[in-house]
């Protein structure tokens, strides 16, 4: 699951690299198209879900709409976002609800210090082993594990 997908590289990437499908989200219809078109460009027309999603966290939900969700958890094994700081804290609840249990989390777009800890304590109460894996050039990469709890 690429959300904020903007062109579809991350989706794109992890299709590449050997993923069998993947679905990517954005809040402009004109991302969701580039998104497409570069899939049918790359030869994964076929493997790659692009689709338009409700810019209020709180509005309808397309990919459970069309059935890639139930019973409030995800099915996806990875989470990727590539967005800033600020949507990505008030995404939390919704990027955990795309993850499934034990799913990998990767968030990016956030500068390294203040904004990486404040994402991280975002995603703490959803994801294990929430951390800044990485800092290039003051931007952090943070990943996690999604909780097996039903507490969350």
């Amino acid at each position: 699951m690429d959300y904020g997908s903007g062109s579809g590289v991350l989706a794109l990437a992890a299709l590449h690299g050997g993923a069998a499908s993947a679905k990517a989200t954005d809040v402009e219809r004109v991302a969701v198209a580039v998104c497409a078109e570069n899939a049918d460009l790359n030869g994964f027309g076929s493997r790659m879900h692009s689709v338009l999603c409700s810019r209020d966290v709180e509005g309808e939900e397309p990919l459970a709409a069309g059935g890639d969700v139930s019973g409030g958890r995800g099915a996806f094994d990875v989470v990727v976002a590539n967005i800033l700081a600020g949507p990505l804290i008030g995404l939390a609840p919704r990027l955990a609800w795309y993850a499934a249990p034990g799913a990998a989390v990767a968030l990016s777009g956030v500068l390294a210090g203040s904004q990486a800890d404040g994402v991280v304590e975002a995603y703490s109460t959803f994801f294990d082993d929430m951390r800044v894996e990485r800092e290039v050039c003051g931007w952090a990469l943070i990943t996690g594990t999604r909780k097996h709890s039903e507490r969350e």
